[in-house]
């Protein structure tokens, strides 16, 4: 199957008061297309680094991450803005809805960023597939 997302030996340090912080040492694994990731792990494990490392926010300091293929050290931060639109789904801890728009609206934002057709059917559909179907038209 194909890899979606391949973290390979993939180190990353942060600069401190106390000298350079090992946030990730060595870390290796794919995602397959299709497949969903939990990260899971205590405070300060590193969880947050793999995402924004994934998400192509932050520079790795040593080894690979490819996101569909494309090794995201050789692209550009509008490669990587585009990669992130199109190509990868992160669920947060805190919600992230833009609060003067309602839960459809919040929904069909990701298409409207891509330069995608609007559906506000499909948009209905998701809600409705995780119980939200009575809170379309409610703001957070």
């Amino acid at each position: 199957m194909e890899n979606i997302l391949e973290f390979v030996n993939v180190h990353y340090r942060i600069d401190g008061p106390d000298g350079a912080l090992h946030l990730l040492n060595g870390v290796s694994f794919s995602l397959s297309r299709g497949e969903s990731l939990a990260i899971t792990g205590p405070s300060g494990s590193g969880k947050t680094s793999m995402l924004r490392l994934a998400a192509g926010l932050v520079p790795i300091s040593e080894g690979h991450i490819h996101l569909d293929g494309a090794d995201l050290a050789n692209i550009d931060a509008e490669g990587r803005a585009v990669l992130r639109r199109t190509k990868l789904g992160q669920v947060f801890q805190q919600f992230r809805l833009v609060e003067n728009l309602d839960a459809i609206e919040n929904v069909v934002l990701g298409q409207e960023l891509a330069g995608l057709e609007v559906d506000f059917d499909a948009a209905a559909d998701a809600l409705a597939q995780v119980g939200l179907e009575h809170r379309m038209q409610h703001r957070p």
